[in-house]
């Protein structure tokens, strides 16, 4: 008898396992599915550099946001995190007009043959704590689309100077200047 009580709780045990794996199974793909997406660009407007970030991790707000996006007419859009009345975060979406010299030195940058000849993907060389980004940096050259994905991108780390690109570096900075400049 005492076995088949012991038999029963085995069972009972595994059912409730699997039920428990189906479920997260099934919420996974939900959870994955209601990320945060931007927003596509204009199709109005010709698209010269396109930079992307998507965050995971239990210390950010995880989904993507435009990092930097740079138009031909050299209109430029750029998203940020506001703590909103209720306590919670919002993505607010920035747009402005960049000086004709900010706009050349950007896509210079893009015509540099390092950034030309980057490798597609870039893996992280280092780890943040409780979080994780993929920044993806898409842009028109003669030849096409050129694009770049990174992993964690630390521009300060030890390794950064030999690993990316130097206009990749240049691109990057050149984003996060006028980010704060203009927010």
């Amino acid at each position: 008898m005492e076995s088949l009580l012991y038999l029963t709780s085995c069972m009972m045990k595994s059912v409730t396992l699997v039920v428990g794996l189906v479920a997260i199974a099934l919420c996974e793909g939900t959870v994955l599915s209601q990320s945060r997406r931007v927003q596509q660009p204009i199709a109005a407007e010709t698209l010269m550099i396109d930079i992307i970030e998507d965050d995971r991790g239990i210390v950010t707000i995880s989904g993507e946001f435009i990092y930097l996006r740079l138009y031909g007419n050299g209109r430029v859009e750029f998203e940020d995190l506001h703590k909103t009345e209720l306590g919670t975060w919002t993505f607010e979406k920035h747009e402005l007009r960049l000086k004709t010299e900010e706009v050349e030195e950007l896509l210079a940058l893009t015509r540099q043959q390092d950034l030309l000849d980057a490798r597609e993907e870039y893996k992280r060389i280092g780890l943040f704590d409780d979080m994780w980004t993929i920044t993806r940096i898409t842009f028109q050259h003669s030849d096409g689309d050129k694009r770049v994905v990174i992993r964690n991108y630390m521009p300060d780390h030890d390794r950064a100077k030999g690993y990316y690109p130097g206009s990749l570096l240049a691109l990057m900075k050149k984003a996060q200047q006028i980010r704060k400049v203009h927010h």
